[in-house]
């Protein structure tokens, strides 16, 4: 299917079902669309706004299959997620999923969004320099979330299910609103524990990358990354009651799944996947430094 006819259809199918799907106000007498592409290349997201530009909702659509079951398991995620946070002050935080669409050889998967400014087009440029980011403020937001999320989420304790892809890209400021927070294609139980907690401070330390380093090996030396994260680590294991042992093995799997995942998607090759394998080397030769156990950043 064309691109022009998916937004077509993304906007088709808004009007005609406005008020089954329960959106706010009236129907608008125009709906505008927009795309982009999403993910490795093999989905898109149609934007659909009301003629003053407020956006309305968001449609997802897979062109191949992988991405097809992704939609399907963020569409399923988010339906299960919501009923658990009625209630809760977060609950406003997630999108609400509105349908799920199999229309010849796509799968199309429509939302009702989170309004926000993505929280990376908050972070101020010291942080690509080496600087002590004067934005901690945000890290500290999307830290506590987090925090209330998996709380919320917990069963009878142990690890919490987890959002699984928790960076800096699929999180929004919402202003007042605190943190909004997008994208739940990897949503599950089969992570290990702190699996969010590093994702994000990893996507934080990944803003290095526009100086052509490897920014996961800042986990790996004493400097501002660990300095700023190692508090982060510390408070969210403690409320696991996890020792610094512990730490480190859920970094290990962290690295190991997310190189896989990343390997999956682009190739074992590609800029996005090599990190991890780098890094995942080094361990050999060196204790992270973000974990508090004494300073101690190498191994015997």
């Amino acid at each position: 299917m064309k691109a022009p006819s998916l937004v077509e259809m993304a906007r088709d199918f808004l009007l005609r079902h406005w008020a089954e799907l329960e959106m706010a106000g009236p129907c608008p007498p125009e709906v505008l669309g927009s795309l982009r592409t999403s993910g490795p290349g093999d989905a898109v997201v149609v934007f659909l706004t009301d003629p003053r530009g407020r956006l309305m909702a968001v449609a997802k659509v897979a062109v191949m299959p992988p991405a097809a079951a992704r939609l399907r398991r963020g569409f399923r995620a988010l339906s299960l997620i919501r009923p658990r946070l009625e209630g809760n002050p977060i609950l406003a935080s997630i999108p609400r999923p509105l349908a799920l669409l199999e229309a010849g050889m796509e799968t199309i998967v429509v939302e009702a969004p989170v309004e926000g400014i993505p929280l990376l087009h908050r972070l101020p440029e010291e942080i690509g320099n080496g600087s002590i980011p004067r934005a901690s403020r945000y890290l500290e937001l999307a830290f506590q979330w987090l925090v209330d999320f998996h709380q919320a989420m917990a069963r009878g304790g142990g690890t919490p299910p987890q959002h699984g892809d928790f960076c800096l890209q699929n999180l929004l400021w919402r202003g007042k609103g605190g943190v909004g927070v997008v994208d739940w294609e990897h949503f599950g139980e089969e992570y290990p524990p702190m699996f969010d907690i590093f994702s994000l401070l990893v996507s934080f330390g990944e803003l290095q990358r526009r100086k052509g380093k490897n920014f996961l090996l800042a986990c790996f030396a004493p400097g501002w990354f660990s300095q700023t994260t190692a508090e982060l680590v510390a408070r969210y294991a403690s409320l696991l009651g996890l020792g610094w042992e512990e730490m480190e093995e859920a970094f290990r799997q962290h690295l190991e799944k997310m190189g896989q995942r990343m390997e999956e998607l682009y190739g074992r090759h590609h800029p996005y996947a090599r990190p991890y394998l780098e890094a995942l080397s080094c361990w050999e030769q060196h204790r992270p430094a973000l974990f508090p156990h004494g300073g101690e950043t190498h191994a015997d």
